[in-house]
């Protein structure tokens, strides 16, 4: 019987601490959710039409609303929180949120306060 209502209480305790689990909101995006396809859909979402990557084809690459910002992990941006030097220290690495939703390049993600391994996508 004992064994019944530990076992009890450790699940009841379990549910109590996931309910009450809290988490931060993504930051809402304002790229679309679905690709634009072609130029003049692109210049209507204020992007510029560009070759990009490897293979130089033409994408639709639209500005952040949140560039720039400080960041510690990609969770809190609408796309990367990029490593970047801290330029009042360069021993330190801080966290900037992407400016473009460009996929292509190499870099550092940021991940729950420190830079992650480097990577090069193309």
């Amino acid at each position: 019987m004992k064994k019944i209502l530990i076992t009890a209480a450790i699940i009841s305790l379990s549910l109590l601490v996931t309910a009450c689990y809290v988490t931060t909101p993504k930051t809402p995006p304002r790229l679309p959710a679905t690709p634009i396809t072609n130029q003049a859909d692109c210049t209507g979402a204020e992007g510029k039409w560009e070759k990009v990557g490897f293979l130089q084809n033409f994408t639709c690459v639209l500005a952040t609303k949140d560039a720039g910002n400080s960041c510690t992990d990609s969770s809190q941006c609408e796309e990367r929180c990029l490593a970047i030097a801290d330029p009042k220290d360069t021993n330190k690495t801080i966290g900037q949120c992407q400016a473009t939703n460009q996929p292509f390049g190499c870099f550092a993600e940021m991940e729950n306060g420190s830079p992650g391994a480097a990577l090069c996508i193309d």
